[in-house]
């Protein structure tokens, strides 16, 4: 188990690493040089997770993916973190590769990642965490809003993913 670990560790970290995949760059790339190379990545990266899970779902493999949305922590939560990849020069899946070509900053970056994670979990806020996280609105899903399929959204992002990636080319 520990060997598989590694060896998809590495393997992960090579792909990112050699195709410079970075979340943040993707939609900073969209907006500022209007290069949309990185985001349609994303999308089909997503595509193809959404339709993953749902076949999963679906063969039974485990129960709803839903769970109550703490929408006060969610937002905090997305608002620290859009600061902190300002600050760290981008999303955690480029500071990992970016640590590992050992540039400073990104090893500083994963250091505070971690204590903040830690702290949040298990140290000195984590009732500030629970606090958060304690109002929430029962979990409801975006098909279960609109009384469709999840189906019919993977449809429609699997069409617009489509697009994008043909008009990318």
């Amino acid at each position: 188990m520990l060997f598989t670990g590694l060896l998809c560790g590495f393997l992960l970290g090579f792909v990112m690493q050699r195709g410079r995949f970075c979340i943040t760059g993707a939609f900073r790339d969209l907006y500022v040089t209007k290069n949309s190379r990185m985001f349609v990545a994303l999308l089909i990266a997503i595509t193809v997770q959404s339709i993953g899970i749902w076949l999963l779902y679906e063969a039974g493999s485990f129960s709803s993916p839903a769970e109550d949305l703490p929408l006060l922590a969610v937002i905090i939560g997305a608002f620290l973190f859009g600061i902190g990849i300002i600050y760290a020069g981008g999303c955690a899946t480029g500071t990992w590769y970016r640590a590992g070509e050992g540039l400073i900053g990104s090893w500083v970056a994963l250091v505070i990642y971690g204590l903040f994670s830690a702290s949040m979990r298990t140290g000195v806020l984590a009732p500030l965490n629970q606090e958060l996280k304690s109002n929430v609105i029962q979990h409801r899903t975006i098909y279960e809003t609109f009384g469709i399929s999840p189906w019919v959204l993977v449809f429609i992002l699997s069409v617009i993913t489509l697009a994008l990636s043909a008009h990318s080319i």
